[in-house]
């Protein structure tokens, strides 16, 4: 059975932002779901959470025992929240719930015409986790110019189904990271130099997102993108051909480590 998860949605949202498709004309829309998943155990991903927060369902990384990172638009209402990690199953009480209050945005980022390249937010929890085997984090990439260009990385979330009722657990998802050439044929819009794109035969698609696109480096596990946004470019906008726009982390460092 095909299954579809949604890192992160927004109720209406198409309706909301005034979305069209159409079969001639790409559109951009923030990222939703991921087609043909398989499930994650506990502790695999232990660095991926599910957040909820003014009305948003997202999926966010852990990247210090008390910070989140996550995209921009998920959190822009810059209403608190609460998230959760801990478990790949929802549904057997082992989540640890944690709150949030303070949101850190890029600076650069635009709630209004937003542009993806920004796209990125830095949580701060009201009480750090203990880490362990199945809460812990993903390491940030060591420096701007890691780009990890044909390596192979993991998409993970929680979200709905494709009978529409919410999954009890954690999808994943792997994908090559794509060249910044090829990414840049499919996203060039202003400050789409600071995405990274992974291709699959998974692919995301239309709605709101945050989750992070994370690979084994030196023995770590590092989160080098966050989910932004998805070209609809036909009817099917979960079209695998079209590659996902995840924001480039290694393009933020300095934000990300100024609030660390």
């Amino acid at each position: 059975m095909k299954i579809v998860l949604i890192l992160c949605s927004i109720a209406a949202v198409a309706t909301a932002q005034g979305d069209t498709v159409s079969a001639s004309l790409p559109i951009r829309r923030p990222i939703v779901r991921l087609v043909n998943g398989h499930r994650a155990a506990t502790g695999e991903f232990p660095f991926s959470g599910l957040l909820f927060g003014g009305g948003v369902m997202c999926s966010c990384t852990l990247i210090k025992a008390d910070r989140v990172l996550t995209a921009g638009h998920c959190v822009a209402s810059k209403q608190p929240g609460y998230v959760f990690f801990g478990s790949a199953n929802r549904g057997d009480g082992n989540e640890v719930v944690n709150f949030y209050n303070d949101i850190l945005l890029h600076p650069n980022y635009l709630s209004s015409g937003r542009q993806a390249g920004f796209d990125i937010a830095v949580l701060r929890l009201v009480r750090p986790y203990e880490l362990g085997k199945n809460i812990n984090i993903a390491h940030l990439p060591t420096g701007p110019n890691n780009s990890f260009e044909g390596q192979l990385a993991w998409a993970t979330g929680y979200g709905l189904v494709n009978n529409g009722q919410s999954p009890d657990y954690l999808m994943k998802a792997q994908m090559t990271v794509m060249d910044r050439n090829q990414c840049h044929r499919w996203y060039s819009a202003p400050n789409d130099d600071k995405l990274v794109c992974g291709k699959s035969q998974a692919s995301i698609c239309s709605g709101d997102s945050g989750g992070g696109l994370t690979l084994r480096n030196q023995g770590v596990w590092r989160v080098i993108g966050v989910a932004s946004v998805k070209l609809v470019i036909s009817s099917d906008g979960c079209n695998p051909v079209v590659p996902n726009g995840y924001v480039r982390v290694s393009e933020h460092l300095d934000f990300i480590k100024s609030v660390l």
